[in-house]
């Protein structure tokens, strides 16, 4: 009994847990609005986002926005995820837990880029 209870933790231990969704909440750090050249920074707690990968499904989920996800290919552990026009690219540092969110208004010249801190979490219910 005790040898198939460690072969069987050892077993889920081992899972590929790459499929299952994981969840972020990323914290906004600073912005950048290049129409108008403003800069700024966020104070602690203001400007917050939900980031959920799920690899099984190909879904990313940040805010209210739906991106497709894409591998890491280059094996940088810097992941790329981008809406079907476009218009907000996400780049997700897997080491440092950095996001930018690089946003291009695709009527107009007005694009801009906001960096986060992000942390591992559990779904809120």
């Amino acid at each position: 009994m005790k040898k198939i209870t460690a072969f069987l933790l050892l077993t889920f231990s081992l899972q590929d847990i790459s499929a299952a969704t994981i969840y972020f909440k990323c914290e906004g750090k600073d912005y950048m609005n290049f129409h108008d050249e403003q800069m700024g920074y966020f104070k602690k707690g203001e400007y917050i986002k939900s980031l959920i990968i799920n690899k099984e499904s190909k879904k990313v989920y940040w805010g209210q926005y739906e991106l497709k996800y894409t591998p890491d290919l280059n094996e940088d552990g810097i992941y790329e995820f981008y809406t079907e026009d476009f218009a907000y690219e996400l780049y997700f540092n897997a080491i440092t837990l950095v996001l930018d969110e690089r946003y291009k208004n695709p009527y107009t010249d007005w694009h801009s880029k906001v960096e986060y801190l992000c942390e591992k979490t559990t779904p809120s219910l």
